[in-house]
This record gives structure tokens, sequence and C-alpha cells, in this order.
């Protein structure tokens, strides 16, 4: 469905940007161990080093918050399922 959709988009977007902002914080801190001390290059790649950590950790907050939702949508039909299936039954039986 529609919705499964679209968690299943953001959960891809939130894996790819993740990926990115790890590889992008690895390469900047390789690049900062290269660059002089006090130069505005070094301070760039600090800045994209502690940026990318930023990004990557919420987006690793953002997949965990998806996977949070799921177990709480299982959760939930695991209760409702019953209880519909119950109604169901009881229609059916007065319909009779």
């Amino acid at each position: 469905d529609e919705v499964e959709m679209v968690k299943d988009a953001a959960e891809t977007a939130a894996e790819v940007v993740e990926e990115v902002a790890m590889a992008a914080e690895k390469v900047s801190s390789e690049v900062v161990g290269h660059l002089p001390e006090e130069g505005r290059l070094r301070r760039a790649a600090v800045m994209v080093e502690h940026a990318s950590k930023e990004v990557a950790e919420e987006a690793h907050r953002a997949r965990d918050i998806i996977h949070k939702v799921d177990e709480i949508e299982e959760d939930v039909k695991a209760i409702i399922e019953p209880i519909m299936d119950h109604g169901k039954h009881e229609r059916k039986h007065l319909e009779k």
C-alpha cells in the first residue's frame, strides 16, 4: 500500500544518507591529517567531518524510528486483528 511505499522510501533514503555521511566523515578525517594546522582548508575539513558525523547519527536515528514504527504497527495489528475477527464472527452469528 501507499504508506508502506513511503516508509520504505524513507528508510532507503536514511540508509543512503547515513552511508554517504559516513564516507564523507572518513574522507574528511583523513584529509585533516594532511593539512596545515592553522589553514582554512583544515578548518573546513574539520567542519565537514563534524557535520558528516552528525548527519550520519541523525540518519541512523531516523532508521531506528522507522524500525520502531514497524514494531508498533505489528503490535497494534496483533491486538486489533483478534478484535476485528471476533466482531466479524459476531455479525455473522447475528445475521443468521
